[in-house]
């Protein structure tokens, strides 16, 4: 029966695919795309991969064993999933990428550097900061998290949450950095730099999505729909550096960079070097839990009540003394049936979570319809630098939704992505820059005099600005 689910399940991903890809507005910038990806790497391959190697390792450090009816139940369950969200995301955004070719793109991408180098100078030293504190943190085994017995949640002790976070702010201005200077090549060596610390603590999400986002930028740059060989190689080496450095958290990085570990340094192992073993693309055994445990012992759903987290995460525990660990109301706590630690719940495991099949339905229709209405929004706008830049950054950020599931997940994993974003507007309109719209109502010549920079005086330009806005 688990047999015939799986190859059900292969089938009705295939179908899938191929129903998407005869649309024509199926490309790598549709949401659509990545979260077939998803569901093919954890609900598809990864389920095969498991059935085949026989991976206990996780129901053995989970303490639970799900029978056949679960296991049949999160086949389908994400088959569910993944119709529910590909229908509405479709539906909601029927829209065909097209690239902008104007001359006003072009000035207005060159007039950025300026901004973004004052929002570089004041973003970046408290995001290197941060990175290094990690780094030198993970290098002496140091942690200022402790896990709550009860419910297996990691808190801040003595730490600052936003201090920690605040490296994700590299994402941003290393990609934009090397938009900006249209990808020459010592323009990528700070994102390089990034991936390589970033990995070499041993989280590997953040620098998915820096890659993802340069990838992107570099495709939306060249106006490829799809990605060429060059780049799907970069791809596919992307996902076996992923599992490599998830079969030891990075040691293997860290005693590159530093020269050999330290007596301290943890060196993590998850019990398996098999292919696709480890913890990172469990999805499958962490819904497996969620169906074992919900509602059969639990007694009851969550009723989508843990969203509630999005009003006392952002508050810092060192300010709230009694501060909630996790979400202010919980029906259940699944320590109580096995041992979950680090589970991530994923879109369709969530919706089980809160109501079962009637909760996959609507969270992943939920998830369908945001994600198509943020690409159809873009698609159908000038597409400014800015607008690039935020949504190039934001869909490859959507790995942390899909994967994680919660609607807090998706807040925190997009808060320091968009600050410099946020700056880079605040400062441009602080120097009276003129937006995309009065770049293109610009006669050509006075075009070709902003391309030139210095071929008018302060006082032409200072006239020519003045006109767009008046004029």
């Amino acid at each position: 029966m688990y047999d015939f689910a799986l190859l059900l399940a292969t089938v009705f991903w295939a179908v899938c695919v191929l129903i998407y890809l005869s649309r024509p507005y199926a490309s790598i910038f549709h949401p659509a795309t990545f979260y077939l990806a998803f569901h093919a790497l954890v609900f598809v391959v990864r389920p095969i991969v498991a059935r085949i190697m026989d991976y206990r390792a996780i129901y053995y450090f989970y303490e639970f064993t799900p029978s056949l009816s679960d296991k049949v139940t999160v086949i389908f369950g994400s088959m569910l999933g993944l119709a529910a969200f590909l229908l509405t995301c479709l539906w909601t955004a029927p829209v065909r990428l097209e690239f902008p070719a104007s001359d006003s793109h072009q000035i207005e991408r060159r007039m950025m550097v300026k901004p973004f180098l004052l929002v570089a100078l004041a973003c970046a030293p408290i995001a290197v900061w941060s990175m290094a504190s990690l780094y030198g943190d993970t290098l002496a085994g140091r942690s200022d998290m402790i896990r709550d017995q009860a419910t297996g949640i990691a808190i801040n002790t003595t730490g600052n949450g936003y201090f920690k976070d605040a490296q994700f702010m590299l994402i941003p201005l290393c990609a934009s950095l090397a938009w900006l200077l249209r990808f020459r090549w010592w323009s990528l060596l700070p994102v390089g730099a990034f991936i390589m610390y970033r990995a070499a603590t041993g989280a590997r999400g953040a620098f998915v999505v820096a890659v993802m986002s340069v990838v992107l930028l570099y495709l939306y740059d060249r106006k490829h729909l799809w990605p060429r060989v060059g780049t799907g190689v970069a791809l596919v080496t992307l996902l076996f550096g992923f599992s490599l450095i998830g079969e030891d958290r990075g040691a293997g990085l860290r005693k590159v960079l530093s020269q050999g570990v330290q007596p301290g340094l943890p060196t993590y192992r998850e019990g398996t070097s098999s292919f696709m073993a480890g913890m990172d693309f469990a999805n499958l055994e962490y819904f497996e839990y969620l169906v074992y445990a919900i509602p059969q012992r639990t007694g009851t759903f969550g009723y989508f009540l843990n969203n509630l987290a999005v009003f006392t995460e952002p508050v810092p525990r060192v300010l709230w003394s009694g501060k909630p660990i996790g979400p202010p109301i919980q029906l259940y706590n699944l320590f109580d049936h096995g041992f979950p630690l680090g589970m991530t719940n994923s879109l369709p495991g969530e919706g089980w979570a809160q109501l079962g099949w009637a909760g996959i339905i609507i969270w992943c229709t939920l998830a369908g319809w945001f994600f198509g209405w943020v690409y159809r929004k873009f698609a159908a706008s000038r597409q400014g630098g800015l607008a690039v830049l935020a949504y190039l950054l934001f869909l490859p950020s959507s790995i942390f939704a899909f994967r994680d599931g919660a609607l807090v997940s998706v807040l925190k994993a997009n808060f320091f992505l968009f600050i410099p974003l946020l700056l880079m507007v605040l400062l441009m309109r602080i120097l009276d820059m003129p937006t995309l719209s009065a770049i293109s109502a610009v006669p050509q010549r006075q075009k070709r005099a902003m391309t030139q920079g210095g071929a008018q005086t302060p006082a032409e330009r200072r006239r020519d600005r003045a006109a767009q806005w008046h004029g």
